[in-house]
């Protein structure tokens, strides 16, 4: 069966009015923006944990079950879901990796110093205490360098509780628990503020 957009819709979740202008984006011959005091944060929405059944971790943490595919990563466009509707189908030649309970911080560029510190680490804010509190749940995540391991070690997360992410495993959980993915280099005020005890003692 074809997969049909899932229940979270990131749009339903997140305001994006204009969203930041960069160098980079501005048409050649415009004049870049100008800061005028505010600071705006464009991604506004409540913060969610979302429990799916039967869950799959693809690549770039791409989220999705037999027959939909979630639409929680807005840097993940719709062209990922279609891709994946072949890896439920064919399973991409890919190993299926089984957990009875699986949290995922997945997300894309995950595994850069930059994007790990900035992204990845704020959705661990929403479920840490889940972690500590069950032994059975297990949180898939990318561990680049040496100081991935560092940095989970300052949460408290266990050791023995990591699945390091292997982009050549498709994963799939009895229970996947998805902590709202940080949009792309924009981890809110709220995030930040919760994350900061724990590595600035």
């Amino acid at each position: 069966r074809p997969l049909r957009p899932g229940g979270f819709d990131y749009s339903r979740l997140a305001r994006h009015p204009n969203g930041p202008q960069w160098g980079w984006q501005v048409p050649s011959g415009k004049q870049k923006p100008v800061w005028d005091g505010r600071n705006i944060y464009p991604y506004s929405g409540y913060a969610y944990v979302a429990a799916i059944k039967g869950g799959f971790v693809g690549e770039w943490g791409a989220i999705y079950d037999r027959t939909r595919y979630f639409a929680l990563d807005p840097i993940l466009s719709y062209r990922g879901g279609l891709d994946f509707q072949k890896s439920v189908a064919q399973q991409d030649g890919r190993r299926i990796e089984r957990h009875t309970k699986l949290i995922v911080a997945v997300q894309k560029w995950g595994d850069n110093f930059f994007h790990f510190v900035m992204e990845t680490l704020p959705r661990l804010t929403l479920v840490t205490e889940l972690l500590r509190s069950d032994p059975d749940t297990r949180l898939l995540i990318p561990v680049p360098g040496s100081y991935g391991p560092a940095f989970l070690d300052m949460l408290g997360i266990p050791a023995d509780r990591i699945i390091p992410y292997d982009p050549s495993v498709i994963y799939l959980a009895d229970c996947l628990v998805v902590p709202m993915p940080t949009p792309c280099a924009h981890a809110s005020r709220e995030q930040m503020s919760l994350l900061h005890p724990a590595l600035v003692p």
